[in-house]
């Protein structure tokens, strides 16, 4: 994905996410989105401004917070495998819930997967 493909993606986004900030008190803003998309307001600005693009990562880490915005298909037009359904299922439930819920629900996958064999309980490195 080019930055102007991006950009305008990025633009999109930022309208949806300000439309649905219309019954709040506080003005949609780069600082809201930013604290919205989990990132830095300085990498809001550089983006929606063209002057830095995301890398990699930063795609990956935004993507759950555009695809819930805009639909699926941004992952296709970020370059990006989509998700199961039930990650993205789980995405929806965690970021809907307060702090300290989302807390407990990691707590929670991470004592399943290691109840399960899906995950290795880690140890604490043996001092010398």
């Amino acid at each position: 994905m080019d930055m102007v493909q991006f950009r305008n993606l990025f633009d999109k986004a930022f309208k949806t996410w300000s439309h649905d900030q219309i019954d709040l008190v506080i003005k949609p803003s780069d600082d809201g989105f930013a604290e919205y998309l989990g990132v830095s307001r300085s990498a809001v600005t550089a983006w929606r401004n063209g002057t830095r693009e995301p890398s990699l990562e930063s795609l990956r880490f935004i993507a759950p917070k555009f695809a819930d915005l805009l639909g699926p298909y941004v992952y296709d037009q970020l370059g990006l495998q989509r998700p199961e359904p039930e990650i993205m299922r789980y995405h929806q439930i965690h970021d809907n819930l307060p702090p300290e819920e989302q807390k407990k629900l990691a707590e929670l996958v991470v004592q399943y997967g290691i109840n399960h064999g899906a995950l290795v309980e880690e140890q604490e490195p043996k001092s010398d």
